[in-house]
């Protein structure tokens, strides 16, 4: 064995000693995950709960942090498989996809953020997905984003509101290349109050009897000190009885939020406003 042979071997046991390392912290990883599991059981908290918002905070410091050779992207799909696998172990997680059109783009994107070993089932509707994670047992629901003018929106469904009212938790890809074009993206919808992170956005449903210049909602949450845009708009028609503004705004927002108050609270015009959820910032990456 002559001397560049010995050292690649030297190099390849360094690998080896390195990835049973990993391999034991994954385990200890595990263990502590199963006890977490446990203490969810003793205090009566669903095993099966994601926690979309800690989550995304786990992701930006893997990535931010990350000053090697792994590209972000890479790194963040090993992590996004970790944390898949550990979610599973505490109780069965279960995806609900909408994907009428594009559905093998959806599908990608939904398995590259819930990993490999995730069950996602395809719904030709909206209307069935939030009734899956309201009524059938599924832990999350994928929705595409909203858009002007169509046909049939989903996001009104979720103006009922209630705590464990389906609500937007996340916003994906988590973790995209930077310029990428023709980025495929989607909500991520569940029976949970979205967390607050370190920065998010909030969206909110506005109900009105007459239309509402999009420049006056905009100007009413810019006093309050909120950054705002609508998204979509639904005028009054078949089931609609009111004109309906999705609007986003920066930062975490809840139910009975002050500065949305303060926003509606002058001559905006705005009858009613429902916190449909929020999501965190989805990092933009290389």
């Amino acid at each position: 064995m002559n001397e560049n042979t010995s050292s690649l071997a030297d190099l390849r046991r360094d690998i080896d000693e390195i990835d049973d390392g990993l391999h034991r912290l994954l385990l200890q990883r595990a263990g502590v995950v199963m006890r977490i599991a446990e203490e969810k059981r003793r205090l009566g908290t669903s095993s099966a709960l994601m926690r979309p918002g800690r989550e995304a905070e786990i992701l930006r410091r893997r990535c931010e942090s990350s000053d090697g050779p792994l590209p972000p992207l890479v790194l963040a799909r090993l992590w996004r498989e970790i944390i898949s696998a550990f979610t599973r172990m505490q109780g069965p997680a279960e995806v609900a996809l909408f994907a009428p059109r594009k559905s093998a783009s959806y599908w990608d994107l939904a398995r590259s953020h819930f990993g490999a070993g995730t069950p996602i089932n395809l719904h030709a509707s909206a209307a069935v997905v939030i009734d899956a994670i309201t009524a059938r047992g599924a832990t999350v629901g994928i929705l595409p984003l909203p858009e002007e003018d169509e046909p049939a929106p989903w996001w009104p469904q979720l103006m009922a509101n209630g705590t464990d009212s389906p609500h937007i938790v996340a916003r994906l890809p988590f973790v995209a290349e930077r310029g990428g074009n023709d980025v495929l993206e989607a909500f991520v919808v569940a029976p949970m109050e979205h967390e607050a992170t370190s920065a998010d956005r909030s969206l909110l449903a506005l109900g009105s009897k007459n239309e509402i210049s999009r420049a006056r909602l905009v100007s009413a949450f810019r006093t309050a000190g909120l950054e705002a845009k609508v998204l979509s708009r639904i005028p009054p028609r078949g089931k609609f009885s009111e004109w309906l503004d999705l609007v986003e705004v920066e930062g975490h927002a809840r139910r009975g939020d002050r500065r949305i108050d303060q926003a509606l609270a002058g001559d905006a015009g705005v009858e009613r406003a429902v916190v449909l959820g929020g999501y965190p910032i989805p990092l933009r990456v290389g």
